[in-house]
């Protein structure tokens, strides 16, 4: 295929194999002298005409693995502008399970913020939902559960900015609905599944506990049998998703559905993990339940899905968003400031601990002279206790305000067992005697056990360990010779004498 490329204040003729390029489009372009993988980039005659350059694909810019295609820009990028700003840098962060608040994009910017001592800058929902009674048979694991309808959804690809977002995020594209749910996933931190509505009878799910084993085919492809007790969302009795962690391939969306219902719900952390763990499935979603998520911020991430694909698709969708519960109440942990400084060691104003608490968007009020009523938002499920809160000033402070000292632990008083007096005494004549003292482990292998199996037991009078950590330490010895032996040729491997 014969391209005429513009870059603005030139033209070039190039010779390229993709031949799904269309006029107009914003393409990366390599010109003569430019290197690409280490390959200096010179013109050359293919198939009888010159190429002035090369057009180039995101896998050979090194960006992601893509389908070897010609990479397609956005309009934010003009002709003749180099592709530097590409190259963002990609941060990976490692959070203990235990900080699930952490794991978007959000929470880290909340982090940040607290520790820089800069403001977030909040987003506010357009879209306000309707209370709907869902059938929720326990909602000890499903404490909330928000819906968004879409309605004549159009037909469009995903811009250039949503798919290269992902891809640094380890996502491969799909289609644009699908690239909006895992994009504000990565934002928020809130898991949403999307369900076609033809899939959906009666268009109201319910959410229940499956009563059987009932087997069902997954996104994945992959024939599972969801256990008996675990979550599964119904349109009337119909298995369409396993709750938290994986739709069904009969409920799944394609870029030809135009109507669409997404889900956003709370799902206990305990339930997704026993059920996860009981499948062997892990997913996305998973992770993000079984780590705590935000159980308010599925109407926002749901409003901001509609505001996104609205935006890109140049009109307004006509959606409807329903949620099952209003927000809870937020909990409250007292925390005093004598119990501060007990335990970090350092003197702080009441001014100072309620200033970070701010920082950490948790409001305190002063209570008792010395004690603050510490409001905890819903997005942090690991603060449970006033120690929890003291960590967390440490954590903005800094540790090195805190005096060292040497920690005190008293050596209790030696026992006057005669035994072990006797022992002692014995164990001291041997080694002025010359003797050798030889401490070894009471269990050991099978393999060494038979060694020693003329002289001592039998193997199947051997004595196994219920839970042995290793096949090096199964049985108990039958012999001390056999744990003699064993060091011997431990030492003799070494040369060791």
């Amino acid at each position: 295929l014969l391209a005429d490329i513009s870059q603005g204040t030139r033209n070039f003729r190039v010779v390229c194999g993709d031949r799904t390029i269309k006029k107009g489009e914003i393409v990366a372009f390599a010109p003569l002298g430019a290197h690409v993988q280490g390959v200096l980039i010179e013109e050359k005659t293919l198939q009888g005409e010159i190429s002035e350059g090369m057009l180039v694909s995101a896998e050979e810019l090194g960006l992601y693995e893509e389908k070897l295609a010609v990479l397609r820009l956005d309009s934010t990028f003009s002709l003749g502008e180099s592709l530097e700003k590409l190259y963002d840098p990609v941060l990976h962060c490692s959070f203990t399970p235990n900080l699930g608040h952490c794991q978007s994009a959000l929470g880290i910017a909340r982090e940040l913020g607290a520790y820089f001592c800069l403001p977030l800058q909040p987003y506010s929902p357009s879209i306000v939902p309707a209370i709907q009674d869902f059938v929720i048979e326990s909602t000890e694991d499903c404490s909330c559960y928000s819906t968004l309808t879409l309605e004549d959804v159009p037909s469009c690809s995903s811009p250039f900015w949503l798919r290269s977002s992902l891809q640094k995020a380890g996502h491969s594209p799909s289609f644009l609905l699908v690239d909006l749910l895992h994009y504000v996933t990565l934002l928020t931190g809130q898991p949403m599944h999307a369900f076609s509505l033809d899939a959906l009878i009666g268009k109201v799910p319910s959410i229940r506990k499956i009563p059987t084993d009932t087997p069902l085919v997954f996104l994945d492809g992959a024939r599972r049998v969801c256990p008996r007790g675990a979550l599964g969302i119904y349109a009337e009795e119909k298995l369409l998703a396993l709750g938290g962690i994986m739709g069904s391939k009969a409920s799944a969306v394609e870029d030809s559905t135009r109507s669409y219902l997404i889900e956003a719900a709370h799902f206990s952390p305990t339930s997704i993990r026993k059920t996860s763990t009981a499948m062997q499935l892990r997913s996305h979603s998973s992770h993000l339940f079984e780590r705590g998520i935000d159980p308010t911020l599925g109407t926002t991430a749901l409003s901001l899905v509609a505001e996104l694909l609205s935006t890109i698709a140049g009109k307004k969708v006509a959606c409807t968003m329903q949620t099952s519960t209003l927000p809870p109440a937020n909990r409250q942990i007292v925390c005093r400031k004598s119990r501060v400084e007990q335990v970090l060691g350092i003197s702080m104003s009441i001014q100072q601990i309620e200033d970070i608490f701010a920082r950490l968007d948790c409001p305190s009020i002063l209570s008792d002279g010395e004690e603050l009523e510490v409001i905890i938002p819903h997005y942090r499920n690991d603060l449970q206790e006033e120690i929890d809160l003291i960590e967390e000033i440490a954590r903005i402070e800094g540790l090195s305000q805190s005096e060292s000292l040497a920690p005190s632990a008293p050596l209790p008083p030696v026992p006057q067992d005669p035994f072990y007096r006797f022992s002692k005494k014995i164990r001291y004549r041997c080694l002025q005697l010359g003797f050798d003292e030889c401490v070894t482990p009471d269990l050991i292998s099978e393999k060494w056990a038979a060694v020693t199996e003329e002289t001592s037991l039998r193997k199947k009078d051997l004595v196994k360990a219920l839970y042995a950590k290793s096949e090096e330490f199964a049985v108990l010895r039958p012999s001390l010779l056999t744990n003699l032996l064993h060091n011997f040729s431990k030492r003799a491997s070494r040369l060791d004498f």
